[in-house]
């Protein structure tokens, strides 16, 4: 018995050394594979990607570049609120008219005086974000 176990450590330990060096054989290649093409290109084929912001320029300082990438920014959150917001309106919206459906002593009215606060607020929330588009860009 004493045999059969020392046979199956040795073929654990020849199993593992051999997944070591294959792994390793295989970084290697890669490794190897990817300088190689990496260093037969051409350096003019090789640019940068750019990306071009309204209002900067190559001549622009620091200061410009900043406060128009803020005013992006500003402008990414506006409209990421009035979509959230027209997301609450139609929740809003369904929630009351299930409340009347439901409830027998919620009149019609209060349901329309609901969607139509709700409706005011969204158009004050997306005129305020048109405006400051407007004001920004």
């Amino acid at each position: 018995m004493k045999h059969l176990s020392d046979l199956k450590n040795r073929l654990i330990l020849h199993y593992e050394n051999t997944k070591l060096r294959v792994l390793s054989t295989a970084i290697a290649l890669q490794t190897g594979g990817l300088s190689s093409a990496a260093l037969a290109q051409d350096d003019a084929a090789f640019r940068m990607p750019t990306a071009t912001i309204p209002g900067v320029s190559d001549d622009s300082n620091t200061a410009d570049m900043v406060i128009n990438l803020f005013k992006y920014a500003g402008l990414f959150v506006i409209w990421v609120f009035v979509i959230l917001m027209g997301f609450v309106l139609v929740k809003n919206v369904i929630k009351s008219i299930h409340k009347a459906r439901l409830d027998e002593e919620t009149k019609w009215a209060e349901v329309i005086g609901d969607i139509i606060g709700n409706a005011l607020v969204m158009l004050l929330v997306v005129v305020l974000a048109s405006w400051l588009t407007t004001y920004l860009v």
